[in-house]
């Protein structure tokens, strides 16, 4: 609806036909008393002032000025029928004519302080009609831009953490004697094509020898093949690092080279992306391809022929976790819970399977031969530490039910420093497992939650 340029103007008819109007309901009250009554015209001896009805319409119809001109013309008429001496009356009606002009005025005022409310109300009705069409087609550009961002979101769904909790659990499930860069190729791929916006890419064994395997152990898209001697592909191998086409000089069909390489450097393979998606083209975007080829490249590493003993799984995740803080400067954390009785192993073996997809847990023993369960907390700051350090407290009292009396627990969250490399972190880690909590904990971690005992009686 098209909004008119002054509402107002759309609310009184033309100036002529107003002008008739109050001219013909002036006169029509004369008129058709001279028919009813031919010696009182006026209606001056009747119990009602029917004149009033001329400015009363008038008035009402037209504004102030339309019943004010409606009651000064009767009264002109009136004056003009008592000069002629035609009028029935011996004195001129004054009260008459002044009551025609004030019903003339007050119905006229009436009808303007009306037109005016209307008047503004018209005003905002278009002002509002005129918003409503331009939010209309701004709400339109905007579902436009939402659906593709809902696209791209798509393609990048899911957090980085549920990205490689899903990677360690393909890895998880690894066939005795098959090849681990081809049994997670596909994943690994299909990660990088919802994280990353990766178009095609190819995924390729390196052997111990450093030789490039070019037959692609998986594939995304039209990827094309390796080409021999690339600049990129060898600074890769070289450096372990992400390779990008406007760092090397030359000419190269890749985008993209990104190693899988764990944190003692050795190279499992190569995945060289040819294209991407145009908006994902960022740094950001090769920082988390640089993230989960090294993640990719510590799955490798920790194979079940190469994983060992517990302990030794932990040593590598925490030598992983190291790396990426001092690499790309991404937190991560240590939870030790410590059982203060030996009862509470079976509790303490319980609570390792609620820990998250990304989470290294190692239950062992501290020098006083008491149970303790270490969860390495990859990609976690020290707000989140304290978010699981009170999910495994709410999750306590539920393991101790059925144990009378329930033993107490100590639960510290120690956050990893950047200057320090994986041995002498165990070292310091084992030497706070024994140090008692008035003591000051060895350097190397910095303890944001001292710890507490938490004695929990048995639930009534």
């Amino acid at each position: 609806m098209k909004a008119q340029d002054n509402p107002a103007a759309t609310l009184q008819p033309s100036r002529w036909r107003r002008y008739l109007e109050v001219c013909a309901l002036a006169f029509a009250t004369g008129l058709l008393g001279r028919l009813l009554q031919p010696d009182d015209p006026f209606f001056t001896r009747n119990t009602f002032a029917w004149m009033a009805l001329g400015p009363l319409l008038a008035g009402v119809s037209h504004g102030f000025a339309s019943g004010l001109g409606c009651a000064l013309l009767q009264v002109l008429a009136m004056l003009g029928y008592h000069l002629l001496g035609k009028a029935p009356w011996s004195g001129f009606p004054a009260q008459l004519a002044l009551g025609l002009v004030m019903v003339g005025m007050v119905s006229g005022e009436f009808c303007d302080v009306w037109r005016r409310k209307l008047a503004r109300s018209l005003t905002e009705r278009d002002y509002h009609w005129r918003r409503l069409d331009e939010f209309s087609r701004v709400y339109h550009l905007l579902r436009v831009s939402h659906d593709r961002l809902e696209q791209r979101a798509a393609r990048g769904a899911g957090s980085l953490r549920h990205a490689l909790a899903m990677l360690k659990e393909r890895m998880s499930a690894l066939e005795p004697g098959a090849s681990g860069l081809e049994w997670i190729g596909e994943s690994l791929l299909r990660l990088g094509a919802m994280s990353c916006g990766v178009q095609a890419a190819s995924l390729h064994a390196v052997n111990g020898l450093g030789m490039i395997d070019e037959r692609p152990a998986a594939r995304l898209g039209d990827a094309l093949p390796l080409p021999p001697e690339d600049a990129m592909l060898n600074q890769a191998l070289a450096t372990g690092q992400v390779v990008v086409r406007k760092d090397v000089p030359g000419a190269s069909p890749l985008l993209a080279v990104v190693p899988l390489a764990d944190p003692e450097g050795c190279v499992h393979g190569l995945l060289a992306v040819s294209r991407m998606h145009f908006p994902s083209i960022a740094e950001d975007t090769f920082r988390t391809l640089a993230l989960l080829g090294a993640y990719a490249g510590e799955l490798l590493a920790r194979t079940p022929a190469r994983r060992g003993p517990p302990d030794a799984a932990f040593r590598r995740a925490l030598q992983q976790s190291l790396h990426a803080l001092q690499r790309h400067g991404l937190p991560a954390s240590v939870l030790s819970i410590t059982c203060q009785s030996a009862s509470g192993t079976d509790a303490l073996r319980k609570l390792s399977m609620h820990c998250r997809g990304v989470d290294e847990p190692w239950l062992t023993r501290d020098g006083q031969r008491r149970p303790v369960l270490l969860v390495l907390l990859p990609l976690t700051d020290q707000q989140g530490a304290g978010g699981c350090e009170r999910r495994f407290e709410g999750l306590l009292p539920g393991l101790l039910e059925q144990m009378t009396p329930p033993p107490s627990f100590k639960l510290q969250s120690l956050e990893l420093a950047t200057s320090h490399r994986a041995e002498t972190v165990l070292e310091q880690l084992l030497g706070i497992i024994h140090v008692e909590t008035d003591h000051e904990p060895a350097s190397g971690f910095h303890p944001y939650n001292r710890g507490s005992e938490l004695d929990r009686p048995p639930r009534a």
